[in-house]
């Protein structure tokens, strides 16, 4: 009975031994299957593909450069938009009448007028709203200040231009006679004043694509520009900080246009 005992026990440790050897052969196998796809595969980067001596010969170490050296591509991250910016052709809400340094047009925008310059007129449009300014001593130099400062410089132009001159509001077209000039009289006298996208008749004049109101010196070949939108949110700020200091600066007289695009 022992002996029959250590038979049994020896051919169980034979089929082990087999199954054992088995396995170490497939797992052989797997593993040279595996290098061979290694290979064959295309690799891209510092991985360099296994070679015929690697599989004899264990790999030396290769230095690779540390991280931080590695250029990193990122997806450009955009700016956050201040809260004051806005978007589309669809202004805000007009702000509440307020005391201060300026209302808003139902009480009619008024700037703190600089020494040299008077408020003539309010601009007729809606939506981001100009107040005009004539110099006491050359009504030539006109000047438009901009309550829009706190919004993006061609938000303004793409609103006049889908309400005003694409809308279905009336246009004002060419004021011909001093009747039909803003009240406040003297400076405009001799003016004409055109609005509402610079249109003549139904053409709206490229050449003038860049200015919401324009007044023009009756027979003379002056042309005084009167620039809006297209301002810079810098520069309609500096304007209201100091528009006698603009004046000097970009001398507004002449046909000479500002050089401002968007």
């Amino acid at each position: 009975a022992a002996q029959a005992a250590v038979a049994a026990a020896e051919r169980k440790a034979q089929e082990a031994q087999a199954r054992v050897a088995s396995l170490e052969g497939e797992v052989q196998s797997l593993r040279a299957t595996a290098v061979a796809a290694a290979d064959n595969a295309v690799t891209t980067g510092s991985v360099r593909p296994r070679g015929t001596e690697a599989s004899a010969q264990p790999a030396a170490p290769v230095e690779t450069a540390p991280p931080a050296a590695m250029p990193q591509v990122t997806a450009p991250v955009p700016m956050p938009r201040p809260e004051s910016d806005v978007t589309g052709s669809i202004p805000p809400a007009p702000p509440a009448a307020s005391e201060g340094a300026y209302r808003h047009r139902r009480d009619r925008w008024s700037f703190a007028v600089p020494p040299g310059f008077r408020l003539d007129s309010d601009n007729d449009l809606p939506g981001p709203v100009n107040s005009v300014l004539v110099h006491e001593q050359n009504r030539d130099a006109v000047v438009v200040v901009s309550a829009n400062n706190g919004r993006g410089a061609c938000t303004a132009q793409a609103w006049y231009w889908d309400n005003i001159v694409e809308g279905s509001r009336p246009r004002r077209g060419e004021v011909l006679s001093d009747a039909g000039l803003p009240a406040g009289d003297a400076a405009f006298r001799g003016f004409t004043v055109r609005g509402r996208g610079v249109l003549q008749g139904e053409r709206f004049r490229t050449d003038l694509d860049y200015y919401d109101l324009v007044a023009q010196k009756r027979n003379e070949p002056g042309v005084v520009y009167l620039v809006q939108a297209r301002f810079p949110r810098a520069m309609a700020a500096e304007m209201i900080r100091s528009v006698n200091a603009m004046w000097r600066d970009f001398e507004v007289t002449g046909p000479r246009a500002y050089p401002t695009r968007c």
